[in-house]
């Protein structure tokens, strides 16, 4: 009786300002470290670590109490308690996968064709509306190579870590949300945006109901590019899409009460939001910069800023709840 009278009285607390207390920079560390750690060898497409990376995002899904996208692969405990805490069998649930092949020449004449197995990893909050919003961010990386472990913290641990936070703040024990939620950690970006791209042809809901898409592609270096913290105000850099005017008006308000500032500039073709943008999905990329880590193995988890990474992931949260509105 005293559990349900306190889940009662969460329900009833005011949406945005309870989920902003669940973006830590604890939580942050505490899973970026793990993503960008040598247990995953750089989350390389095809890798072990790349599966172990996508069964850890998988399960925190689950416990955050995001629908998986097919219940078919899902057991129930004994007795069942809930649809929400069913266990997913290796984090399958919510595995949407596809094949990536690439060839390399094998001799004068002759090439080699190699077929790997992959996935993204998708969860989904029903909304109210069949409108929807879809936070992406790919957890792959480079692997490993010659003995060398790329493991990617910005690149982009960092990106994934803040889908996570998001998908912690808007999960249970919440009200439906106006819009339905799809956060979309994407395989196999590293090697040619390949995830994305087979999302965009295989679509959780119909594209045409996508009414933003939301990419976090290296957000841990905000004001940091060596990693000493930079003199003045921390440029984030923020390229958009098929924006109305009104929704650009309101993350310009949104970023009055934020450490940070900007300029609005077209979104590139260099990060999964492309094939979203190309589709006519309004698109909004957040990303502090590159660095001289960039692609390299020194792009290791002590060089992330975590206060910058829990502002723009708060800035996220706050900006949809007011799309919402």
């Amino acid at each position: 009786m005293v559990r349900f009278l306190c889940l009662w009285l969460l329900l009833l607390m005011p949406f945005p300002v309870f989920g902003e207390e669940k973006i830590t920079k604890h939580d942050s560390k505490e899973i970026l470290s793990y993503l960008a750690s040598d247990k995953l060898g750089g989350r390389g497409t095809g890798q072990v670590g790349n599966l172990k990376a996508a069964r850890f995002i998988a399960n925190k899904f689950n416990q955050y109490g995001l629908e998986p996208i097919d219940r078919s692969v899902f057991e129930e405990p004994a007795p069942p308690i809930s649809p929400f805490l069913m266990q997913p069998l290796d984090g399958r649930g919510y595995f949407q996968n596809f094949n990536y092949s690439y060839t390399t020449r094998g001799g004068l004449f002759r090439t080699n064709t190699t077929h790997i197995k992959t996935r993204n990893v998708v969860g989904m909050i029903k909304g109210k509306t069949d409108k929807c919003i879809l936070f992406g961010a790919h957890f792959d990386h480079l692997g490993t190579k010659d003995g060398k472990i790329y493991n990617g913290a910005d690149d982009n641990a960092s990106g994934t870590t803040a889908l996570l936070e998001l998908a912690e703040a808007f999960g249970l024990p919440f009200a439906q949300p106006e819009y339905t939620l799809i956060f979309a950690a994407f395989g196999a970006e590293e090697v040619g945006l390949v995830g994305s791209r087979y999302y965009v042809n295989h679509p959780m809901m119909p594209l045409k109901d996508h009414v933003l898409m939301i990419n976090m592609d290296m957000v841990g270096r905000l004001g940091s590019k060596s990693g000493e913290p930079s003199v003045g105000t921390p440029i984030l850099s923020l390229q958009s899409g098929n924006l109305s005017k009104k929704t650009k008006d309101l993350i310009h308000k949104t970023d009055d009460s934020y450490p940070f500032s900007f300029k609005l500039t077209p979104a590139g073709w260099r990060s999964d939001h492309a094939h979203f943008n190309s589709k006519g999905v309004p698109v909004l990329f957040f990303h502090t910069g590159s660095h001289p880590q960039y692609h390299q193995p020194t792009d290791d988890e002590h060089l992330i800023n975590y206060s910058g990474l829990v502002q723009i992931t708060n800035f996220i949260f706050e900006l949809t709840n007011k799309f919402m509105e």
